[in-house]
């Protein structure tokens, strides 16, 4: 990670909700509630080893047409292969560009968690190299949602659609115009909100799902307001840095260029002549985009 401690595509991330605001704590609001890491999870009911034998075409997207993939928050936060996600462009590779509020972009997972859960004979048909992209969609009718108004989360496969764009705003909403476009630092509660429908990423507290990594809390996208509408603690997360071992959080193969919090994203485009390459991002039309 540069020491400056800006974000920048390419960057391996945490997606971590820091827990129960001392302020809805002090108020009775919300019990205290640990930090939880949103990550990857399969299905308890999913006999893996099954699965990989019988599926003809890529296993991700084999789980995820029998509902058995499934994006959920774990109480533990060390970082993992089913945590650590890679912060992509959306069209020009930008390898090293800062990354800033309001700007839109793809959360991807590198899909190797599996490989752990299986045996050797097995692990050819895994497709490593192939992304998982967060996504979520607008409700439909006879989708089963956890609360009224809040949308699902689901993993895309191999290339990603406008559902799984992202952009970040910052946490205070009085300063949250004042940031626009500016620069976005590691470590830092921020909101994470959904470019289509502009709802805000949430943990549900009230609702877990039987995994096999063991019992984990669900997600929607959903914005949880209180009496000073303000969004609630559910909706606060960090992009933490990845500090796995063996994981680097950026590649260091050129420095990146200098960022000043009040240069602009123009600035940054002028500035990138030092960038280095990052494989390609694809995005596939989505015909449904322009639905209500």
């Amino acid at each position: 990670m540069p020491s400056d401690g800006y974000l920048r595509f390419g960057s391996n991330i945490q997606i971590l909700n820091p827990g129960s605001s001392p302020y809805y704590v002090k108020c009775g609001l919300a019990p205290t509630r640990p930090p939880y890491a949103l990550g990857l999870s399969i299905d308890i009911s999913c006999n893996l080893t099954l699965e990989l034998f019988n599926s003809d075409d890529n296993i991700f997207e084999s789980l995820g047409r029998n509902g058995l993939l499934r994006v959920t928050a774990s109480k533990n936060v060390k970082p993992s292969a089913k945590n650590v996600f890679r912060i992509f462009c959306l069209h020009e590779s930008q390898y090293g560009r800062v990354i800033r509020y309001g700007e839109p972009f793809v959360f991807g997972l590198q899909p190797d968690i599996i490989s752990s859960k299986c045996n050797a004979s097995l692990q050819k048909k895994l497709n490593t190299d192939q992304c998982l992209y967060l996504a979520s969609d607008l409700q439909h009718l006879g989708d089963q949602n956890l609360q009224p108004g809040a949308q699902n989360l689901y993993f895309e496969v191999g290339r990603p659609s406008f559902l799984s764009q992202w952009r970040l705003e910052y946490e205070d909403p009085h300063l949250r115009k004042e940031f626009e476009g500016r620069p976005v630092k590691s470590d830092q509660k921020l909101i994470i909100k959904h470019v289509r429908s502009n709802k805000a990423l949430a943990l549900e507290p009230g609702f877990t799902a039987r995994t096999l990594f063991g019992q984990e809390t669900c997600l929607s996208v959903r914005t949880y307001y209180d009496s000073h509408k303000l969004e609630r603690d559910v909706n606060v997360w960090m992009l933490a840095t990845a500090k796995q071992q063996g994981l680097s959080c950026i590649s260091d193969e050129q420095a990146p260029h200098k960022v000043l919090d009040n240069t602009s994203l123009e600035s940054d485009y002028a500035a990138g002549s030092n960038l280095s390459d990052e494989k390609q991002v694809h995005f596939e039309q989505n015909t449904n985009a322009s639905d209500a």
